[in-house]
């Protein structure tokens, strides 16, 4: 454990982003780490890691790892599996287990949550416009469109991180309450505003050059995408 004061809750941890970050961030801060198992992905056993259900309602069981938390990384997540219609299902938990994170940090008074997004919040841009040079690159105010529900749910992620940024966690925004004084000028400012960070993250895994040879466009776009362990680690870690 490090002798920083800053105390960091990682979820995912056991994960392979996680993999990538964590020697670092055990030698900068202090760790708390969250997972729904307690082996890598070599089956090793990690005996820092807190075994619990995020997915999970109830809060109880795991809300006690937030208090006196600085910042919570969430790198969480459940993979999908089955025909495409059948993605929506587990994306739905995933939505559902942000938002659990998002909750439990902020009732919690947690200055900052730092999540990890994705390119493919946007990829419907990158595979309608971009290959085919109708467009050059995705603005980030641009309205995050997915062509898959994995990129939905990344996209719903930063939706829903939006509200408890801008404070907007207030009843009368919305239209059902006429009555109340902040019908006009919506929820903003209605709540304590928390630190969010989105990060979308490309492609974090080395290339294999022998595998482009001849699909120059394919190498393109991977090398757009790609992010070494040491770039990641700064940026989650500045």
């Amino acid at each position: 454990m490090s002798n920083n004061s800053r105390k960091i809750l990682m979820t995912g941890a056991t994960g392979f982003v996680a993999s990538l970050i964590l020697p670092r961030f055990l030698e900068k801060y202090d760790m708390t780490l969250l997972d729904s198992r307690d082996k890598d992905s070599n089956n090793d056993f990690l005996p820092s890691i807190e075994v619990v259900d995020l997915s999970e309602g109830n809060q109880s069981s795991y809300s006690h790892f937030f208090q006196d938390i600085d910042t919570v990384v969430h790198l969480a997540y459940i993979r999908r599996s089955g025909p495409a219609l059948e993605h929506f299902k587990t994306e739905k938990r995933n939505v559902e287990m942000a938002f659990n994170v998002l909750r439990t940090a902020y009732e919690s008074n947690v200055k900052r949550v730092v999540i990890a997004s994705s390119n493919h919040a946007a990829d419907w841009y990158e595979h309608n416009l971009i290959h085919s040079h109708k467009k050059d690159m995705v603005d980030p105010y641009e309205l995050p469109l997915s062509d898959n529900f994995y990129g939905w749910a990344k996209a719903s992620y930063e939706h829903l991180a939006f509200l408890f940024a801008t404070g907007a966690l207030g009843d009368g925004g919305d239209g059902g309450f006429i009555t109340t004084d902040n019908f006009l000028r919506g929820n903003s400012d209605t709540s304590r505003k928390m630190e969010i960070v989105m990060v979308r993250i490309g492609a974090p895994r080395d290339m294999e050059f022998d595998e482009y040879l001849g699909k120059p466009a394919t190498f393109k776009r991977s090398l757009g995408a790609y992010i070494s362990p040491r770039d990641l680690t700064q940026l989650f870690e500045k």
